[in-house]
């Protein structure tokens, strides 16, 4: 029911940055196979996936419903949860050498591990410490 090349984004005109309220859609945007959208659904917490599947569903019929686009809403060709998605470690655990520890296992085994657990949830970020990982390869 949407125009080619048109996606919709969830915008709250209530909120800081215009960003919706969670739970809820962040946007639908056309994916690179026509009719096909690429969803995106936020949380401040883990959800079931089933509770999430119907909440997007949801999402898309209250687009119809309300008149702003024909829309219909005809099921998942994936679907994929990131659960759990940025975790956090105490300050305590911090402070009792958590970190300490992790980068311990570098090299342990010729095993060498890279990812957001040891810098953040940016890939660039994780690509520059994955270049400096590989230098002591």
């Amino acid at each position: 029911g949407l125009p080619a090349g048109v996606g919709l984004s969830n915008v709250a005109a209530e909120t800081p940055y215009n960003l919706p309220p969670l739970p809820g859609l962040y946007m639908a945007a056309p994916s690179p196979i026509p009719g096909l959208y690429n969803v995106k659904y936020g949380s401040l917490s883990p959800l079931p996936d089933a509770v999430v599947r119907r909440e997007i569903q949801a999402g898309i019929e209250r687009v119809a419903a309300a008149g702003t686009y024909p829309v219909k809403f005809e099921g998942f060709a994936v679907y994929s949860g990131h659960v759990p998605f940025e975790l956090h470690v105490k300050p305590r655990d911090i402070a009792g050498g958590f970190y300490k520890r992790l980068n311990a296992l570098q090299g342990r085994n010729n095993t060498y591990w890279s990812g957001a657990a040891w810098h953040s949830h940016n890939s660039a970020r994780i690509w520059v410490g994955l270049e400096t990982i590989l230098d002591r390869v």
